[in-house]
This record gives structure tokens, sequence and C-alpha cells, in this order.
């Protein structure tokens, strides 16, 4: 399961909490991961996953996203994990539904089931 192993990476390279669904309570800033879609070909799976920054302040949730884009690009030294490709990056903040800020990172994924 790509999200899990995405999950796990960024827990393991970031020194901000990073979540699979929202928490119930928020303290302080925290990544939460998705997959949007995905396919698979001879053998090869591919994944497009959400990557929201969320934080207090517009900064930091910028600078939390370049953090995650890094670490995201980095992903390839993982044994099962072919190629992250950014698709998009973008403010991603509704201040009517969520007090903070959020931005966006979008990745296509190519790896291979474990």
């Amino acid at each position: 399961m790509i999200e899990k192993t995405i999950y796990d990476y960024l827990t393991s390279v970031l020194e901000t909490p990073v979540y699979l669904e929202r928490p119930k309570e928020i303290h302080g800033a925290f990544v939460l991961i998705e997959r949007t879609a995905g396919s698979k070909t001879d053998h090869l799976s591919t994944a497009t996953i959400v990557c929201q920054s969320h934080s207090s302040s517009m900064l930091n949730a910028v600078t939390l996203n370049a953090a995650v884009k890094t670490a995201m690009e980095a992903a390839v030294s993982l044994t099962n994990i072919f190629s992250v490709k950014l698709n998009s990056d973008y403010n991603y903040t509704n201040q009517s539904s969520f007090k903070g800020y959020r931005y966006q990172a979008v990745f296509f994924v190519v790896y291979k089931e474990e």
C-alpha cells in the first residue's frame, strides 16, 4: 500500500507530524497525505499522492510545503519507488472551513507493490 510507504517515509524524515486522515485535535503544524488516483500496467503501479502542509501562518505552511517537496523527491531512494514527479503545488487555504493556512503539493509516483 503506497499510502503507508509514503506515510512511514515522511514520518521518518520530517520533524512535523504526518497523518493519513485529519486529526480530531490539532496542535500546531502537520502534513496530511492522501492517494487520489492510481493505476497498474505491466506490474508497475502509479499513484497520485496529495500532501497538504497545514500551519498557523502562511510562511510556516510554505516552508513546510518546501520540506515536503524535498522529502518526496528523495523518496526515489526507497527500493520500491521508481519515480516521483511534482505535478503542482499551490496555496490551498480556505479560511471558512479551516482556521489556519495550508499548501498542497500533488505528486505522481511510480512504484512496485511490495
